[in-house]
């Protein structure tokens, strides 16, 4: 009966790695496959090198587009959660860092229809 944590970022990243010819849709879909009451947390992140042809969830770059739309998906799936981006490695400016979670707010607000 506990919430899940669904790691979109990770999702991506293993849709790139599988070599979906469509990694975003590939999250899109798993995310509509999940029951809407399962999700208590979101987890985003970035990677380092994001054009390479395997992803290593590095945690060290800012959240993509794609993992943005795909965070959309899943708020309006599954409502307005408390939602962590993750940046473990290669730390920018404190700026961009609440930059990433002013947008991860405003995503959420956006799609839930409070903002």
């Amino acid at each position: 009966g506990c919430a899940m944590l669904l790691d979109v970022h990770n999702i991506q990243v293993n849709a790139v790695n599988q070599q979906s010819p469509s990694p975003l849709e590939a999250a899109l879909e798993f995310i509509s496959e999940l029951d809407t009451g399962v999700v208590g947390e979101i987890h985003l992140a970035g990677i380092a090198e994001p054009s390479a042809e395997m992803w290593i969830d590095d945690h060290s770059g800012p959240v993509s587009d794609e993992c943005w739309r795909a965070f959309s998906a899943a708020i309006k799936r599954f409502g307005k959660v408390p939602t962590l981006i993750e940046w473990d490695t290669k730390l920018p400016d404190w700026s961009e860092l609440t930059t990433q979670a002013a947008m991860a707010k405003d995503y959420a607000n956006q799609v839930s229809g409070h903002g």
